[in-house]
């Protein structure tokens, strides 16, 4: 409804006559959509060889708009930045830069071939005035090893998707012509669930979670862990999605019911992360407790991987690591 999208290539473009706008309405669409419809379905790899489709609905996304907007100063400046959307449509980080249009920023959208040539990505950044920019630590590696860090850089930056090297994570603190954020948070909670400004003190996840979502650290028995005492990362709250898309099994396994609030509305998702709690409030990111890797911010399940090298003929058995 506000904003505008800037189709960014290097492939000729087709724009939409001027001409024609003013003969259509200006009005809303009369839609009657509620928070509770589903506002879209994005796919992960499954620990079972299958994808599995994580369904989110429109007061999900509406959650994160408001912790953005809170904990990240850019989302909140009404109209006056311009987002790079440096993910791809099937990636879920995508949709923090899709819904900063609410606020009536502009939207830039990188091409694959853009994100892929770090000398160009960063000349676009400069010539389009991009303000705010996302993306996985490791591309980020790329692009600061390029000359991102410069005049010209865009003055949020924040990274998502996978750890962030210790090595990055002192550049970024140490440059003064930007505010670095490192954002935490799987797909199935809706993008981010904790966001942390970058500072000499590395603090991998940041503190304690937005409003109503809660973050605890259970052992095997669900049972909450001790300071320092690594266990599963799990989340509640209002980010929390529905559940998997016609996988009724695998939804009941990750989301369960809140066993410390038995009757709250929130269920509580098993991140699978492998955590630990520090004495100063904030959570320290240890691994995974299974074999899921991340790939360039991708979350990559070693078994479906098997499964697929299981249907060459020639193949009997298949461990990947």
């Amino acid at each position: 409804e506000s904003g505008n999208i800037e189709k960014c290539t290097n492939t000729p473009k087709t724009f939409v006559d001027p001409r024609l706008i003013p003969k259509y309405e200006n009005t809303n669409l009369g839609l009657s959509i509620s928070r509770s419809q589903l506002a879209y379905v994005i796919y992960t790899s499954g620990s079972t060889g299958i994808p599995k489709g994580v369904m989110i609905e429109h007061c999900h996304v509406m959650n994160l708009w408001e912790m953005n907007a809170e904990l990240i100063p850019a989302y909140a400046k009404q109209g006056h930045q311009v987002f790079a959307l440096n993910s791809p449509f099937h990636f879920d980080v995508s949709v923090a830069g899709i819904i900063s249009l609410i606020g009536g920023h502009r939207l830039s959208i990188i091409s694959n071939e853009l994100r892929k040539a770090p000398d160009e990505f960063i000349k676009h950044l400069h010539k389009h005035h991009i303000s705010v920019l996302d993306g996985t630590p490791s591309h980020f590696e790329v692009l600061v090893q390029s000359g991102l860090l410069t005049e010209g850089c865009p003055g949020t930056l924040v990274l998502c998707g996978e750890a962030v090297s210790d090595s990055l994570w002192q550049k970024l603190a140490t440059f003064q012509n930007a505010k670095s954020y490192n954002a935490y948070g799987p797909t199935e909670t809706t993008v981010y669930t904790t966001v942390v400004e970058i500072s000499k003190d590395k603090s991998v996840l940041g503190p304690l979670p937005f409003r109503q979502t809660q973050i605890y650290i259970l052992d095997d028995h669900l049972q909450t862990c001790a300071i320092n005492v690594p266990g599963e990362l799990c989340i509640t709250g209002p980010n929390v999605g529905r559940g998997y898309l016609n996988r009724d099994d695998l939804t009941r396994k990750s989301f369960i019911t809140n066993p410390f609030i038995p009757d709250s509305s929130f269920k509580l998702y098993r991140t699978g992360d492998l955590s630990r709690l520090l004495p100063d409030g904030n959570l320290e990111y240890l691994g995974r407790i299974d074999s899921q890797v991340k790939i360039r911010g991708f979350r990559i399940e070693l078994g479906e991987i098997e499964l697929n090298i299981k249907k060459i003929p020639d193949v009997k058995e298949v461990v990947v690591i």
